[in-house]
């Protein structure tokens, strides 16, 4: 994609000593891309309706634009189409479904695929409501066979666990597949 590229190497393994190592080249890297992977402290905060709209509302507006310019080329101009699992172009209701980069793409036992939704309407938790969970049963219910037919059935569709986070790594609703 335009800044994120991976792979995985191998330099004299050793599976006791040197085991294979995964490499995340990103770049050119921002401050934001450095503070993510750097060790930091956390600390739980409690996030009000008032909170949200006050501090969190505007770091989302933050993150339009050039932020998520790699999700929108996913999306819309084909990036990383040789590693799509599964593509439903439906504006509303469709997803596409990729690898994730913590997975190898091979073992099946570690599987970690992310489901991004075209809908921009959507950007994470927070935009979510009760209209909106026939919606989330059905996007459930095509990712779980996608990923199931994906695979040959190797991998029933009772045996994935789709989950997402809050605070989002970006604002734009995906689902996490493992």
């Amino acid at each position: 994609n335009d800044i994120y590229h991976w792979g995985l190497c191998t330099l004299q393994q050793d599976i006791e000593k040197n085991p294979t190592a995964k490499l995340n080249l990103i770049w050119p890297a921002t401050e934001v891309h450095i503070r993510k992977y750097t060790q930091q402290q956390f600390h739980l905060v409690e996030e009000t309706p008032e909170v949200y709209e006050k501090y969190v509302v505007p770091y989302i507006e933050t993150m339009v634009g050039d932020r998520i310019k790699w999700v929108r080329n996913i999306l819309h101009e084909g990036a990383e189409a040789d590693r799509v699992v599964y593509n439903d172009l439906d504006k509303e209701n469709g997803f596409i479904l990729l690898p994730d980069m913590k997975w190898d793409g091979l073992n099946l036992d570690a599987l970690y695929l992310v489901a991004i939704v075209y809908r921009e309407d959507i950007r994470s938790l927070r935009d979510l409501n009760p209209s909106r969970q026939q919606w989330l049963k059905d996007v459930s219910l095509k990712i779980r066979k996608a990923v199931s037919s994906s695979y040959n059935h190797q991998i029933l569709p009772d045996e994935l666990r789709l989950f997402i986070h809050y605070q989002p790594s970006y604002y734009h609703f995906h689902i996490h597949v493992v």
